[in-house]
């Protein structure tokens, strides 16, 4: 745009908001768009938005009783306890449950039951509010920064190293669980082996004492057989002696009965020596049998001394390893307690605070309509506007912002409610306009669509219900409501541009199937610019008029 043509339009602009503004032309100029220089737009949308009266004067009186409306309103409603609650959604990145909630117990005990139910539907409508606003125009600095816009980097960090900290402590009790289930288990084994182990010993042991025994008493039963054999034979060689020594006394003289006694003597020494070597060798035996016995005693108790060695030393390594389990977890509850103080310190963004606080806000005044999912869209484009707004106060931006969505919900409402949609003033009445502009403008295109079974319903909702909130970024979104809110047929506009943007996508269609296509749709192209799309919608506008 030259230089010449800008600044008529400025002195268009000018002269339509410094005097006595004409809705008339400002419709007219701002169907094209409003300038940037001039700061402008604020103005005209609130009296495109009819918040603003049309005569100047009036102004400032209408602007004082909205604004403090509006405050009185939020003090009413919006109470510290809410605001501690969107604090701990924002610190809980959007994991909040009522049920789990601190203050339930202590609601439960000071409220009644009707109280209580309240409490908690206003909090579940927290919850949806600010999960739909947390999912706001991420890619906005502007939406996730506070006003002064310092300390949002160093928020984002400490948040992504709160989450991977959440994941990583949550991953880890879960492996150290797994691991002390099988340490548990592993022990259990051991102990259920060295059970086993001791069992099978002992039987072991008791059956070598059975042997034992037994071969022992065998040994006896042997050595008294052998006794007994032994006083038997000399009790008979006695007996023979004696008989002979009879004989002899008969015919032998004295000499010959003392060799004979020498010889008896002789053979009594012979056999106590016998009997002498027996003991002997029986003591041995017996020797042999202690001292085997007092070394598998003393094989036992080295087993026992080693076993003791082996649990002392699992119970060593044990104690290690929970002594660094507690020094992992006293490290981790310092992460979290450094985390809970900066908590404390630090806020909830006041634009992301604010937002949450006007749709709620919104509910509570339109009972009838509630909230719904995607005015939170809406919202931003109006709230981005009012805040950017360098010659506006602060403190004005939240009433305005309000005010302008409340009158701009007034005329789309319908599009959120479920009950209207298949009335003549419905979301679905919307689609089929859109059908017949499009069988009406390009019927080639038409049939093609109709051919794939894409019908508008598919792709066009969110367009027509949101005002192409999501579709476009914010400077291309902000033109092209310059436009729907300055169509006098009032978003009559809005059915030209989805037919625009499907008109300009015609090449891409044809050459896709089904999904590619419905895709292309659902995920309009952001190559396309906004004033070729509007270019077309005002070209369709003319070809409907003439026909």
């Amino acid at each position: 745009m030259s230089e010449n043509l800008l600044n008529r339009r400025l002195n268009l602009f000018k002269l339509a908001v410094e005097t006595e503004t004409d809705l008339d032309l400002i419709r007219a100029i701002s169907f094209h768009g409003i300038p940037e220089k001039g700061n402008y737009r604020p103005i005209i949308w609130k009296l495109l938005l009819n918040y603003l009266p049309p005569k100047r004067k009036d102004w400032e009186s209408e602007l004082r009783k909205n604004r403090e409306f509006y405050w009185k309103f939020k003090k009413e409603v919006i109470k510290p306890s809410l605001i501690e609650t969107f604090q701990l959604m924002y610190y809980s990145e959007s994991s909040y449950c009522f049920e789990e909630d601190e203050d339930v117990e202590k609601m439960k005990k000071e409220m009644d039951t009707q109280e209580f139910e309240k409490e908690k539907k206003d909090r579940q409508l927290l919850f949806e509010v600010y999960k739909d606003v947390a999912r706001t125009r991420t890619g906005m600095y502007f939406f996730r920064a506070h006003e002064n816009n310092e300390g949002y980097e160093q928020e984002k960090e400490s948040f992504r190293k709160k989450k991977s900290l959440q994941r990583s402590t949550s991953s880890k009790q879960k492996q150290m669980k797994k691991k002390k289930k099988k340490k548990k288990e592993k022990i259990k084994k051991i102990k259920n082996k060295n059970n086993e182990e001791k069992k099978e010993g002992e039987k072991k042991i008791q059956k070598q004492n059975i042997i034992n025994d037994e071969e022992k008493n065998e040994k006896d039963q042997e050595k008294n057989k052998k006794l007994k054999e032994n006083e038997t034979e000399t009790e008979t060689e006695t007996e023979t002696k004696k008989d002979k020594e009879k004989e002899k006394e008969k015919g032998e003289s004295v000499k010959e009965k003392k060799e004979n006694e020498k010889e008896i003597e002789k053979e009594t020494e012979k056999e106590t020596e016998k009997e002498k070597e027996t003991e002997t060798e029986t003591k041995t035996e017996t020797k042999k049998e202690k001292e085997k016995e007092k070394e598998k005693e003393k094989e036992k108790e080295i087993e026992k001394e080693t076993e003791k060695e082996k649990v002392i030393e699992k119970e060593k390594k044990k104690e290690n390893e929970n002594e660094k389990e507690k020094e992992k977890e006293k490290e981790k509850e310092k992460v979290i307690s450094k985390e809970k103080d900066q908590k404390n310190t630090k806020k909830i963004p006041n634009r992301v605070l604010n937002l949450c606080e006007l749709l709620y806000l919104y509910a509570k005044f339109n009972p009838g309509i509630g909230y719904v999912q995607g005015m939170n869209e809406i919202l931003a484009t109006i709230y981005y506007i009012f805040a950017t707004d360098k010659s506006e106060e602060k403190k004005n931006v939240e009433p305005d912002s309000f005010f302008c969505f409340n009158n701009i919900m007034c005329e789309i409402s319908n599009f959120f409610c479920m009950g209207i949609d298949n009335t003549s003033e419905g979301i679905n009445a919307s689609m089929t306009k859109i059908d017949l502009t499009l069988k009406q403008i390009d019927r080639d295109l038409w049939k093609y669509l109709r051919k794939l079974q894409i019908l508008p319903h598919y792709f066009c909702f969110r367009w027509v219900s949101l005002l192409f909130s999501q579709e476009f970024t914010m400077p291309d979104l902000v033109r092209l409501w310059d436009t729907l809110l300055s169509d006098p047929n009032r978003f009559q506009f809005v059915t030209y541009v989805s037919v625009a943007m499907i008109i300009c996508v015609k090449d891409q269609i044809i050459d896709s199937e089904y999904s590619a296509a419905l895709s292309l749709l659902q995920n309009y192209p952001k190559l396309i610019s906004i004033d070729e799309i509007l270019f077309k919608a005002i070209d369709i506008s003319t070809k409907l008029k003439k026909k």
